[in-house]
């Protein structure tokens, strides 16, 4: 447990100032010290993608290569 906490608080240091200015949010408001980024949260309070399109596609196309970027370093 105390690995995963410790990787996680790796994880949120090295992204949470990129993080912020590509989407404008707090990383903090998304990112359990445990369960690491909340993926559908985010998806449901900033990204809000429909059925039609994945996550990714909005991301990249919303935010471009640098947000799609962000969020694949969170999901590591």
């Amino acid at each position: 447990m105390r690995k995963i906490i410790l990787n996680n608080h790796k994880i949120i240091k090295e992204n949470r100032q990129k993080f912020y200015n590509t989407f404008g949010f707090s990383l903090l408001d998304f990112y359990d010290p445990i369960l690491g980024f909340d993926l559908s949260k985010f998806d449901k309070e900033v990204i809000r993608s429909s059925d039609n399109e994945s996550i990714k596609d909005k991301v990249l196309r919303k935010y471009g290569q640098n947000g799609v970027e962000v969020i694949t370093n969170l999901l590591v």
